[in-house]
């Protein structure tokens, strides 16, 4: 049940309640009502239908050649040259290795390496009926070295100025925190030049030939068609693109390795398992988004809990989860997991369907071949003691890059660092306080958005509406079904929607030099959604944006110059955090958490390694500490304020994190996560049926839901295809309104 080389289709989250267009200053918001009656939900209904029906017309009218080759083909023809002549207008090249955003992420951003805006052509001309196939050899320094020197043309254009007071004060956020940082670092010592690499990328060279009166015929995108300026081909490889499967070898594409693995104490020791692996090129997997979800496989058969005491007692009986990777409409899934840490490579995914029930038959088919039998309550001799969301970038010409996303830690890494020294001689006690916050985790949701180029704004919009059309029988059957039962195991197969597209788009407008800066490796976004529990005993809705990677390169600029725009752009990263969350008092995040230190009068001090006599003598608490040492071992400097700050009435800890090498930075808290967090929220007890809480966590409270008009706004996102904004906004107002979303 692995990931093939296939095309996976981006199901974005839809827009919430706008009811008004994008560029509205404030947004139409109504409370859904507790429980519409039978007429109200009659009504509705038939409103969708009418609704869907008008979008299903509007859509089809969103610009499509920033995103889809065949429309190019519709405003350029089929003549191979016009196609060509296209491509070397139309896009521009950027120095990066192997293939990382394939044809439509091209379209996305206007430019590419001489592989990708290759890909392109590929795609173009075999749509055109012609047969291609993909030329590499290297080229020698005289020819390379003139590709350096082209003048850079803009990957989008100059951050605009028109923008809500929100942004506007962002960005002077944004320049201010910068400025200080750089003032700490003074001089970079280390700041690295990008020439050798770019220059190593030039040299990599790809171009198309084109089958012609029974020979090869060569088209290059990148350089002047001039006698002696391409070597002869040293390889050549097919190009059929059927199902956007791209068919070179993993050397020349980059490429995200996806693992869940869990930690276990057993004898004195931890050791990792994998329970789920998954390969991902997003360059067949455009803009894509993961999510991780838990399933337990217990699930009672009595009818669901109907309030809190009965439903913590459902969680805490909870035994065995199956991790499942969710692409689109596609379900990836292996071993599941025991609390005693146990792996099991057949996991019983209940032949009585009651999960299925449970879920709404939300596997699709998961289960083929998956039997045996459920996994054993905890035991003595191990432990479940943490599990992780790793990821593993590669990168052509890089060393792999791996990075971990706690899902769940019941020890902490200061204990971690201590039991790997000395081990833990005896099992450690997971009580129920921590039972509990594991279950409710596992219940949630870690959607993932792989970033391979900045996604253009009529993708996005396109995307919404598609999502909205794909899931109209059963948005339609949901807003007619009186029994809330039977509307809650409907509401099990819909995927929780997501704020990234706004954070992807947030990150550009709060970008000072956005024409400058470009991916040229794969970045990557997490929303993580979850319920936790109260002192009063409820369930409160937490929400966790996180800034995985955010590497980016730039144009035109080198040395000192390069590295304080990275600086400045990882700052804006961690400041649109704070502003797709809302940005009020209770978000955590390090732009905000460095502020209170200013107002508090919490001095910043830079550390540049472990042995940092300054690091010694900072009030710094343990797992931060550990952090903090683990960020320094791998070469990062760091700017931490001298003692813990109160933020949302809670001391907290947190620090930029600066490459001093290249510029790149991003803001990190005490919990690991580049992120800004925020709790919003109390769920009532006729909201914590057992579907809510293990399976729709996260819909009723966040900002960003009840206000996406002003987050579009502030984010960027565009207000010129109000027709279908609108439609989109008045069926998701609907929705809510009748308590679906």
């Amino acid at each position: 049940m692995r990931i093939g080389l296939f095309r996976l289709r981006m199901v974005a989250g839809p827009l919430v309640g706008l009811g008004v267009a994008l560029g509205a200053t404030s947004p139409i918001y109504a409370e859904p009502p507790s429980a519409p009656s039978a007429d109200q939900r009659a009504a509705a209904a038939s409103s969708l239908q009418k609704k869907f029906q008008d979008l299903s017309a509007s859509y089809q009218k969103l610009p499509r050649d920033t995103f889809d080759p065949a429309a190019v083909i519709e405003q350029v023809g089929r003549d191979p040259d016009n196609l060509l002549k296209w491509v070397r207008e139309q896009t521009s090249w950027v120095p990066y290795r192997g293939c990382l955003r394939g044809a439509s992420g091209v379209l996305m951003d206007r430019v590419g390496n001489s592989l990708d805006r290759s890909v392109l052509l590929c795609d173009l001309l075999k749509s055109a009926g012609f047969s291609v196939r993909l030329a590499r050899a290297d080229l020698s320094e005289e020819q390379a070295r003139p590709l350096l020197n082209l003048a850079p043309a803009p990957v989008r254009g100059e951050a605009p100025t028109d923008v809500s007071p929100a942004t506007a004060e962002a960005r002077k956020r944004v320049l201010a925190q910068a400025e200080s940082i750089a003032g700490l670092l003074g001089a970079p010592p280390g700041a690295a030049d990008a020439q050798a690499d770019a220059f190593a990328a030039a040299r990599e060279h790809w171009w198309v030939q084109r089958q012609s009166a029974g020979a090869w015929v060569d088209l290059d995108p990148t350089l002047p068609a001039a006698p002696g300026n391409r070597p002869a081909a040293a390889e050549t490889f097919p190009f059929d693109g059927r199902d956007g499967t791209i068919r070179l070898p993993s050397h020349f594409m980059h490429e995200v390795g996806i693992k869940i693995v869990v930690e276990v104490w057993a004898e004195g020791r931890l050791s990792d398992h994998t329970a789920l692996e998954a390969n991902v090129r997003p360059a067949e997997f455009l803009a894509g988004r993961v999510s991780l979800r838990h399933f337990p496989l217990n699930v009672p058969s009595a009818p669901p809990a109907t309030d809190d005491h009965a439903t913590k007692a459902e969680l805490l009986a909870e035994h065995e989860w199956l991790p499942v990777l969710v692409f689109g409409a596609r379900h990836v899934a292996r071993r599941s997991f025991t609390n005693a840490g146990e792996l099991n490579e057949k996991p019983n995914l209940d032949p009585t369907a009651k999960l299925a029930k449970a879920t709404g038959s939300a596997f699709g088919g998961l289960g083929g071949g998956l039997s045996g039998n459920v996994g054993t309550a905890e035991t003595k001799k191990s432990v479940l003691t943490a599990e992780w969301l790793e990821y593993e970038i590669r990168t052509p010409g890089r060393p792999p890059r791996s990075i971990r996303r706690e899902v769940f830690d019941h020890l902490g890494p200061a204990a971690r660092a201590a039991a790997h020294t000395g081990g833990i001689a005896t099992a450690p006690v997971i009580g129920d306080a921590k039972r509990l916050d594991r279950a409710l985790v596992l219940a949630g949701t870690t959607q993932s958005l792989l970033l391979a180029c900045q996604p253009s704004p009529e993708f996005q919009l396109h995307m919404m509406a598609q999502d909205l059309l794909d899931r109209r029988d059963l948005w339609l059957r949901m807003a007619s079904e009186s029994d809330p039962t039977k509307r809650g195991a409907l509401a099990g197969a819909v995927e929780p929607s997501g704020p990234l597209p706004y954070l992807a788009f947030a990150r550009q407008t709060l970008s000072p030099a956005p024409a400058q800066t470009y991916l040229d490796q794969v970045n990557i976004l997490n929303y993580r959604v979850h319920l936790r529990p109260t002192p009063e005993g409820k369930f409160a809705d937490h929400h966790t944006i996180d800034v995985v990677a955010n590497d980016v390169a730039v144009r035109g600029q080198t040395g000192v110059q390069g590295f304080a725009t990275r600086l400045r752009q990882g700052v804006a990263d961690t400041a649109a955090e704070d502003l797709i969350l809302g940005g009020d008092a209770g978000t955590d995040n390090t732009l905000r958490l460095v502020e209170a230190a200013r107002a508090q009068n919490v001095n910043l001090v830079l550390v540049r390694d472990a042995n940092d006599a300054a690091l010694k003598s900072l009030d710094v608490p343990g797992d931060a500490r550990s952090r903090v040492l683990d960020d320094l071992a791998r070469g990062f400097a760091v700017v931490l304020p001298a003692r813990p700050v109160t933020l949302a009435e809670a001391g907290r800890f947190g620090w930029w994190r600066i490459d001093p090498r290249s510029g790149d930075t991003i803001g990190v808290m005490d919990s690991g996560f580049h992120s800004a967090t925020t709790e919003k929220g109390v769920l009532e007890d006729t909201q914590v049926g057992r579907t809510v809480v293990r399976y729709r966590p996260g819909r009723v409270s966040s900002f960003w839901i009840r206000h996406p008009a002003q987050i579009a706004q502030e984010a960027g996102f565009p207000g010129n295809f109000n027709e279908v904004v609108s439609l989109i906004c008045d069926i998701q107002n609907d929705l809510r309104l009748l308590g679906m979303l």
